[in-house]
């Protein structure tokens, strides 16, 4: 028994549904009901009693669900006395990031926690999804922060969901779509698009055009930069689909315009990925309990 098990039961029985704490996680169906099954093995006693609108405790999963429950709050309280005395605290954290963190949350996160524990180092590497994925595999980074794909993830990771990304389309104030009246899709279509180059973000932004019924447009401009899409927005009149987390000071400033097209935003779910089964060092818990205390805020804050 671990604390995933743990914590993966008091999902399906806050939830009353399989199905719907698998989404919630995020994890795939069948590894969640497989996770509940070896607990209950491991217990000797039946948790759950499913029926067809989803699950109900017996009277051990009610009881197992109060211990389980006081479990994870005494790690909780366990990792605030460590931080309380973490002035002592030192080691190395590695730690791999999709570009949109690096550009936004990054700074405040590995700020504040080096303010905390000045002997401890942090290494942070930006890298696409699929290199982070990568990299997880092979034990040279020990979590992944970064949006989640919109396929399933291989059954080797875990995705834990930290916060939504909402995506919107911008243009420069100069564009001529940049008016004050509703923009459909099929406007947008005609225009010079400037897109991410990976395989998922492909297929999600022709997904867009496709449900309505239109051919998504050619994009005459495809990479894998942040900092090219943005420049390519505001000053060569490009039309770009771009998480308002990356575009909020632009927005502030008046340099770009979010266009009101129906449907948007796109929302998309971001947050930790690691290595299933992985067994994470304390100093590594510790910090990833800080980038989860930081994008809790973020999204209160929003």
């Amino acid at each position: 028994m671990d604390l995933r098990q743990l914590r993966y039961y008091i999902a399906v029985y806050e939830q009353g549904s399989v199905s719907r704490a698998a989404s919630e996680i995020p994890i795939s169906q069948p590894a969640l009901t497989r996770s509940i099954r070896l607990l209950e093995n491991e217990l000797g006693v039946s948790l759950l009693q499913r029926h067809a609108r989803g699950v109900i405790p017996t009277s051990a999963g009610e009881r197992f669900y109060r211990h389980a429950y006081r479990i994870l709050a005494d790690c909780s309280q366990a990792r605030e006395d460590i931080r309380d005395a973490g002035d002592s605290l030192s080691g190395e954290i590695v730690i791999g990031v999709a570009a949109l963190f690096a550009y936004t949350v990054m700074e405040r996160i590995v700020g504040e926690f080096c303010e905390k524990h000045p002997e401890v180092r942090i290494t942070v590497t930006q890298g696409l999804l699929g290199d982070l994925l990568s990299g997880l595999e092979r034990g040279e980074i020990e979590l992944a922060l970064c949006n989640f794909p919109v396929q399933s993830l291989p059954h080797t990771h875990v995705a834990e969901a930290l916060m939504e990304l909402h995506s919107y389309a911008y243009v420069s104030t100069e564009h001529p779509l940049a008016g004050p009246s509703e923009v459909t899709w099929r406007a947008v279509a005609e225009a010079r698009w400037v897109n991410f180059n990976q395989p998922h973000s492909q297929e999600a932004f022709q997904a867009l055009f496709l449900n309505q019924n239109i051919a998504p447009p050619r994009t005459p401009v495809l990479t894998n930069s942040l900092a090219l899409i943005k420049s390519m927005i505001i000053r060569r009149g490009f039309i770009g689909l771009l998480p308002e987390q990356l575009m909020a000071g632009e927005t502030a400033q008046g340099s770009i315009v979010r266009l009101a097209l129906p449907g948007t935003p796109i929302t998309r779910r971001a947050g930790l990925i690691t290595l299933k089964d992985s067994n994470r060092r304390p100093l590594t818990e510790l910090f990833a309990d800080h980038i989860r205390a930081t994008c809790r805020e973020i999204q209160v804050m929003r």
